[in-house]
């Protein structure tokens, strides 16, 4: 109901008829709040909720969210600081949305100090940090997380599209060939990453290579498909 009433625009008249305002039902009221851009009364929410109850990780998943609403890191900050308060640093998910709004708002040390402070860093993680360093152009920053990356996580198909899309800055071919026979070898496909390939010979001025390597990616599949047959 209050996720129907926010399209309607009577969330606060529902909220306020309520008897039993659950962890639930705050958390939907803020989500609603901060989904249609009202971020300040949203944190106000927030704000009497913690009177009467303790927030969960989805509630602070929620805040998150609104802090990236904002032209600056304090309130992100600020939220964070409470996270580790109640001892919800431990929700990977908390983790990842915390590394993304310093991604978004914060400054690259923020985005490092905090990734490796983490215990587990899965791969959402590192594809938050490498991307950082790609909308920096730092290159050299993204070739040496992603080699580090490979020693804990396997890449996923966003890693590899994030990695070609700084390779494709630089134009730095071999590099990209040989991205491209990982993504073949890993099975790592979609059209997203297909386009990003094609960008990247396509600056190189290199085409060709990209058909080549395209007729070894299909012939591995039908090998593949045949195998399963």
């Amino acid at each position: 109901m209050i996720e129907a009433c926010v399209k309607c625009g009577n969330l606060r008249k529902l909220f306020d008829e309520m008897l039993n305002r659950d962890l639930v039902s705050r958390t939907s009221m803020i989500s609603g709040y901060v989904s249609e851009g009202n971020v300040a009364f949203g944190f106000s929410l927030f704000n009497e909720m913690r009177m009467e109850l303790e927030p969960n990780s989805v509630t602070m998943l929620v805040m998150l969210q609104g802090c990236c609403g904002f032209e600056t890191s304090i309130y992100g900050r600020q939220v964070h600081g409470y996270v580790i308060k109640n001892g919800l640093l431990s929700n990977g998910a908390v983790q990842n949305s915390i590394l993304g709004m310093y991604a978004k708002l914060g400054t690259i040390e923020e985005v490092e100090d905090f990734f490796w402070e983490l215990d587990r860093r899965d791969v959402v993680s590192w594809n938050i940090c490498i991307s950082s360093y790609t909308s920096k152009g730092d290159f050299v920053k993204v070739r040496d997380l992603f080699n580090e990356m490979q020693g804990e996580v396997a890449p996923s198909i966003e890693t590899l599209t994030i990695v070609i899309t700084a390779l494709t800055k630089h134009g730095i071919l071999s590099q990209g060939e040989s991205l491209h026979r990982l993504a073949i070898k890993s099975g790592l496909h979609d059209d997203v990453l297909q386009t990003s390939f094609l960008d990247f010979y396509a600056k190189c001025g290199k085409l060709e290579s990209s058909a080549r390597i395209n007729y070894l990616e299909n012939s591995l599949i039908e090998t593949a498909l045949l195998a399963v047959q």
